[in-house]
């Protein structure tokens, strides 16, 4: 015999209980569900940043590498894209990227900027001898999504010694700012 068909009396206080219990109980897992809902919105809105990020990183570096110069250009500001791609055709064939190494990313994700260091392998188009250029890429959010905004080579810092003072460095010769090629 069910509760559900006890008689009047004592028996149904028992089963206006139960189904009083399984109220409360239905109320509380519908609860925990739709708040688990909205964390799980709200932390794939927090996820779709970093995402978004490596995606951008990813495709820009990856079209550089095989020398797709008008789809790299859609991940720069529009600004910024017309002297990329007249850049990028002057030399057109001058070199051949070897390899693509995306680094250390130091993102914020509340001010949308990301700092991406990135190494190149590269060497001229009838050259030898492969050559490393490291770059450091400026990203910002906007408008839902990622744009390199800068970038910059980064140069390694020479050793300190009491020689190096007098000799000239590799600054002090004027040469071409390799990472406009990238």
């Amino acid at each position: 015999m069910t509760l559900s068909h006890a008689p009047a009396g004592a028996g149904a206080q028992v089963v206006r209980a139960l189904r009083g219990r399984r109220a409360q109980a239905l109320v509380a897992v519908i609860s925990v569900g739709v708040l688990c809902l909205f964390a799980a919105c709200a932390s794939g809105i927090a996820q779709s940043k970093p995402a978004k990020l490596r995606e951008a990183v990813t495709q820009y570096n990856r079209h550089i590498r095989w020398g797709n110069t008008g789809a790299a250009a859609a991940y720069l500001t529009p600004d910024q894209r017309q002297a990329f791609t007249d850049a990028r055709a002057e030399a057109e064939g001058e070199l051949v990227i070897l390899s693509v190494d995306v680094g250390a990313v130091d993102a914020d994700y509340d001010t949308g900027i990301a700092k991406v260091d990135v190494r190149y392998e590269w060497r001229e188009e009838n050259g030898i001898t492969v050559n490393t250029t490291r770059v450091r890429q400026l990203w910002r959010y906007d408008a839902d999504t990622w744009l390199l905004h800068s970038k910059a080579e980064v140069k390694a810092k020479p050793k300190k010694s009491a020689r190096s003072k007098s000799l000239p460095t590799a600054d002090d010769k004027k040469t071409p700012k390799i990472e406009d090629r990238f």
